[in-house]
This record gives structure tokens, sequence and C-alpha cells, in this order.
């Protein structure tokens, strides 16, 4: 007599089991991707934004000049008003402060990432004070001979100028992510 072959496969049950915990985890991971990739992204701006200063700091140091002894600054300009993009400058009027027609380049952003807040003075003395000195707009320029930047802004009611540094706040879309440029007077820039 021949033995019974016994029928093989999976029940309902275990199909069903099987699949909710895959469909989990695939939720798990999908959420999780959807902040790295911010993060990623945010990153890539970050060390874009620091390239583009100092861009600006190698133009200031090695273009020609505009007659004999007159080497003009180059700078970025930053603002609130426009926080998807930020302005590469050459400042033909030598004040430091970003004004229309001096744009050498309008740099945007990816969608959905912003500058969120723009601080000054947040790590003078080594001391991080537990509020932010806002301003609207900040021009970080660079002139010949000189490698450290001069940072200025338009922002009327900010006290204790000059600035010994400026905080550069990127945020993500929905504002969750940020990461933070720091430009100090001594010309170092890091990104926290």
């Amino acid at each position: 007599m021949m033995p019974r072959n016994k029928k093989r496969g999976f029940t309902l049950l275990e199909m069903i089991v099987t699949l909710s915990v895959f469909m989990i985890m695939t939720t798990i991971m999908i959420s999780s991707n959807r902040n790295t990739t911010k993060t990623v992204v945010l990153n890539t701006l970050a060390n874009q934004v620091i390239s583009v200063i100092r861009q600006s700091e190698s133009y200031a140091l090695t273009k020609p000049a505009l007659s004999i002894g007159n080497y003009p600054p180059y700078g970025v300009y930053f603002s609130t008003g426009s926080p998807s993009s930020f302005i590469l400058f050459k400042d033909t009027n030598k004040d430091h402060l970003y004004t229309e027609g001096e744009s050498l380049q309008n740099l945007t952003f990816q969608p959905g990432f912003t500058i969120a807040k723009l601080c000054v003075n947040m790590k003078k003395n080594n001391k991080t004070p537990t509020t932010c000195t806002s301003v609207t707009n900040i021009d970080v320029s660079f002139t010949r001979p000189y490698p450290e930047p001069t940072i200025t802004t338009t922002t009327s009611t900010v006290g204790e100028i000059p600035f010994t540094d400026v905080e550069i706040i990127l945020s993500s879309g929905a504002g969750n992510i940020q990461k933070t440029i720091v430009v100090w007077v001594t010309g170092q820039l890091a990104i926290e």
C-alpha cells in the first residue's frame, strides 16, 4: 500500500500573519527612510552653502582688480524674505552689502528646504546664549587681501556690531529637521 501524500503549503492564517508582519516592517522602514533622506539632503545643502561661501572667498582673493589696487569684495547674501534661495555677489560699491545688480549667481534650494532663521553673535566668547539674535538678512563678504569675512546686515534692530559670527539655520519642509551653518569672523565655517 502506498502512503497517502499530505497536502503541503501554508494555511490562510499563516499567510495573513506573515503579510501583516511584512506590512508593519515595511511601514516602519519607509517612515524611517523619509527622515533619513531629508537629513541627507539637508547635509548636502549645508555643504553647498559652505562651498559657495568658500567660492566667494576665493573670488575675492584671486579675481583681477577693477583698476589698479581696486579689488571689489565678493560675498554671499542670505534673507529670510526669500528663504528658498541665496545670492553670490560681487560688491561693486564696496559697502559689504548686497544691492540689486551685484548678483553673480542666484542659487535655489531643493523644493521643501528653506532658510529657517538667521542669528548673529550666537557663539560670542564661546558661550551659546539661550536666545537667537535674529536678523532678516545677512551678508558674508570677503575683501582682498584678507581671508576673514565681514558679516553685515541691514536689520536695524540689531545691536553689537561688528558681529562675531552668524548662524544660518536650514530646515526641511516640515521644520522637524534642521542644520546650522556657522560662519565666524575668523573665517572658520562649520556645520552643526
